[in-house]
């Protein structure tokens, strides 16, 4: 389902580039844009469009965020995040993972929520959080994904409001438009009013998906094959982690690259041809 969104144009996408690639040449950011943020950006709509999705087709707004997002991808190192550099107990205990999809065929961005302690540094948990988007987004073109709450078990002392906020502040800074539900699972009584307070400072967009589920509906979200079995479900899953199995390792692009590409590559195409051409002549004296 996701958030209902107004539709783009071929002709809004791109003038969000060109506005860009203008700016980059004109202005340069101090530091270099990551090469990957910069090549989904020249060679592909769909990162363009959920900025324009997310604000509405505003394309001042759009263009503003799209560059303020570079700034933060490329000052936190948001490519290039590696399992090596992550706080391996936070990352291997299960807390925060993906695993199965939703309805839609989203990947599940799964929190165990009883397993939370606000004894935690949230910098390298929100570092997991990112990490595990970027390497579904790697493996899945840039899918949106469903974040499911699992708050089964939980007491008030798992319960942190900053941690939530937090998600959410990411999700808005790094991946517009990326989440196909928020889905809070059988949350009790004690907690309602904590979450109501979380509810309260949601952007309208993540509470238009935003949905309180049990046992008793889970699978109008997640059908049973992809719900785990401590949720009602027909999957025996039971988190262990596997590391990333593709590494791209790069440098950041300057302004200039795609010209000094350009200029590398017709110089190889000039050196094949003379060769090509001696060879010919040798051949025939």
């Amino acid at each position: 389902m996701g958030v209902k969104v107004k539709e783009t144009t071929p002709q809004q996408i791109e003038e969000l580039r060109d506005r860009f690639n203008r700016k980059y040449a004109s202005s340069p950011p101090a530091a270099p844009f990551h090469p990957t943020d910069i090549d989904r950006i020249r060679n592909d709509h769909l990162w363009l469009q959920r900025f324009l999705e997310m604000y509405d087709l505003d394309m001042e707004t759009s263009f503003n965020s799209l560059w303020e997002t570079c700034i933060l991808r490329q000052s936190t190192g948001a490519n290039d995040i590696d399992e090596s550099e992550l706080n391996q107990e936070y990352l291997k205990e299960g807390s925060v993972f993906v695993h199965n999809t939703d309805v839609d065929g989203k990947p599940l961005l799964v929190f165990r929520v009883k397993m939370h302690s606000k004894s935690k540094n949230l910098d390298e948990l929100i570092r997991i959080v990112v990490y595990w988007v970027e390497r579904t987004q790697r493996e899945q073109h840039l899918t949106q994904l469903t974040i499911f709450f699992d708050m089964s078990g939980t007491s008030l002392a798992s319960m942190d409001l900053e941690f939530v906020k937090r998600i959410v502040e990411t999700f808005k800074q790094f991946y517009p438009n990326s989440l196909n539900y928020i889905l809070v699972y059988e949350l009790g009584w004690v907690l309602n009013a904590a979450f109501k307070v979380i509810k309260a400072v949601l952007p309208p967009k993540a509470v238009e998906i935003l949905k309180m589920i049990s046992k008793k509906d889970i699978n109008q979200y997640i059908n049973k094959d992809n719900c785990l079995a401590i949720w009602g479900g027909e999957d025996n899953y039971e988190f262990s982690f596997v590391p990333e199995a593709k590494k791209v390792i790069s440098k950041p692009v300057a302004a200039n690259a795609g010209d000094d590409d350009q200029f590398a590559d017709k110089k190889l195409q000039f050196i094949l041809r003379q060769t090509e051409a001696a060879a010919t002549t040798a051949g025939r004296s």
